[in-house]
């Protein structure tokens, strides 16, 4: 139910290729957690496949809005359409959840979707003891809460790379040592955080790091980048 309230009845555009070949998968599932009262409760999970999923979060059923997750990314597939994407990547996401109280246990789902496959990866939490008061919710640094590890996309096309943080930040990506200068056909970062690379080369092959940031610290991310040959 909540798939089909999240993308809708959206067709993919993909290729024959990437229609042929469409896989998902969890290569890092949830964990179950028992924490007590008063902890952080932190889940962290991984769906890949081809194409790359969307990856959101479920409690009991119910789509955690505050959840923060991946979506489709349109504007890339617009872009490559045509042109014989590989479109190849997993997600990673964290749950976070300060000061978890015993009304916040349940079962959580991690769910995948890229419009060809679905599916989810489930984590039973507990948390035991009575109800602990919360300290006052104080100004912090932004947590990276969903990104790219690992993608890849054929030589001459679009690549996105998703980072996506729980509050409000400040964006820096960096490659090989060099923070990234957005650059016109080259380099765009997005307001939430991502970075689309267009045209690629081989030369963008490697590992890129991703900093939200604002006055009271950051928080980075760490994502790979394969770039391939068209399969034609």
């Amino acid at each position: 139910m909540y798939f089909d309230y999240l993308f809708g009845n959206e067709k993919p555009i993909d290729n024959e290729w990437i229609t042929k070949h469409a896989i998902i998968g969890v290569p890092v599932p949830v964990e179950n957690k028992t924490i007590a009262a008063g902890e952080d409760l932190i889940l962290h999970c991984e769906i890949g496949g081809i194409p790359t999923p969307a990856v959101i979060w479920a409690r009991n059923g119910e789509y955690l809005f505050s959840g923060k997750g991946s979506f489709i990314n349109w504007e890339e597939k617009n872009l490559n359409q045509g042109r014989e994407p590989t479109e190849t990547g997993i997600m990673a996401v964290e749950l976070i959840i300060p000061c978890a109280q015993p009304s916040d246990s349940g079962v959580y789902s991690c769910l995948g979707n890229n419009l060809h496959h679905r599916i989810e990866s489930t984590s039973h939490v507990v948390v035991e003891g009575p109800p602990k008061e919360c300290p006052p919710k104080a100004p912090a640094a932004p947590k990276i809460v969903a990104w790219t590890e690992s993608r890849a996309e054929n030589q001459g096309l679009t690549a996105t790379l998703v980072c996506i943080s729980d509050i409000p930040a400040q964006w820096t990506w960096s490659f090989e040592g060099r923070e990234i200068i957005e650059q016109i056909g080259r380099y765009e970062i997005k307001e939430h955080g991502n970075l689309m690379i267009h045209n690629l080369l081989f030369s963008h092959l490697g590992t890129y790091y991703c900093t939200a940031s604002n006055e009271f610290g950051n928080s980075t991310a760490e994502t790979y980048l394969h770039v391939t040959r068209s399969h034609s």
